[in-house]
């Protein structure tokens, strides 16, 4: 039996926008050095929690062949971690017969339009959701916290002390995140002094004099009517998990003069931060771009800074 055009539109839609998500996540965790982690994960419930056992600090001691003191015995501490599911979902598209007869074009190109749009923006929302998390998580800790006054611009000298509370796991911070304003405010300042920021034996790559890669993207996220905001990240900072579970529906549209469709489709993403956990509750009914980016609904896991997932600077605004 052969496809009737709206099962060649539904598979279409399907193919194109899974296949481009996949391109464009590989594409993205490539930029991002494994600081921003985007792929697929599915968990049930709401939330999954995982427990890990860790040791601490000062296990290794000076002893004395001589004598027979007692030692305090060292132990494992337990850390709960969790992922969170969000609930994601299109607006619904509408169309006419005559849009597409009219042009002469066939219901593959509709679905491969709407596949197209559906993939780049699912991409981007799911990047944006991790650097919000971040920079509300960093944003609340002001160990790894850096301010730079309004009538400053961001220069080589603020990426240095960023990274300066890691001590010397300094280099362990992989990715600096920034908006485009930040960027060519930083081009501008490192034009001025006599360090060397960019290293143009790469082309596709700018590293600063600390080998840190810059990732440059106009997300909301690191803008606030406060401040404008840099991370600093580590490897595997935050990861967003597109699940597998993509369902949509068409249905006609009639009673108009001209007969079309309505499109709509859903599915599911989980969010998890490094050093942090959602405060989960048992009625967690699809957490919102706002409930993610709220600082209170995050708690901690580790005030050693070493153990941060990363740092952040802050560029005051007037």
């Amino acid at each position: 039996m052969s496809l009737t055009a709206l099962e060649v539109f539904e598979r279409t839609v399907y193919g194109t926008g899974q296949e481009l998500i996949k391109e464009n996540v590989q594409v993205f965790n490539g930029s991002s050095k494994g600081a921003i982690v985007l792929g697929t994960k599915s968990i049930l419930g709401d939330f999954e929690q995982s427990m890990d056992l860790i040791l601490g600090q000062d296990l290794i001691k000076s002893r004395n062949p001589y004598a027979d003191n007692a030692l305090t015995a060292k132990g494992f501490s337990r850390v709960k971690d969790n992922a969170v599911k969000m609930g994601l979902g299109m607006h619904p598209i509408e169309w006419t017969h005559a849009e597409f007869n009219w042009v002469k074009q066939n219901p593959e190109l509709a679905g491969v339009k709407i596949g197209r749009a559906m993939a780049d923006q699912t991409t981007k929302y799911m990047a944006e959701v991790a650097i919000g998390a971040l920079v509300t998580c960093l944003n609340s800790n002001s160990a790894v916290k850096s301010t730079i006054p309004n009538t400053a611009k961001l220069s080589h000298l603020d990426l240095i002390k960023a990274v300066k509370p890691m001590g010397d796991q300094y280099n362990s911070i992989e990715l600096f995140v920034m908006h485009s304003s930040q960027y060519f405010d930083l081009v501008e300042t490192t034009f001025k002094n006599a360090e060397r920021l960019f290293d143009f034996g790469g082309i596709t790559i700018m590293r600063n004099a600390l080998g840190q890669t810059f990732l440059i993207t106009d997300n909301k996220s690191l803008v606030s009517t406060q401040a404008n905001y840099v991370l600093g990240l580590k490897k595997n900072s935050a990861f967003v998990g597109y699940e597998e579970d993509f369902v949509s529906e068409i249905v006609p549209i009639t009673g108009k003069e001209n007969l079309g469709k309505r499109f709509q489709a859903e599915w599911t993403s989980t969010l998890k931060v490094s050093n942090y956990r959602y405060k989960t509750t048992d009625t967690m009914n699809g957490l919102s771009y706002g409930a993610i980016t709220t600082a209170a609904n995050w708690e901690r896991i580790s005030n050693n800074v070493k153990d941060e997932t990363g740092v952040i600077i802050a560029n005051a605004k007037a």
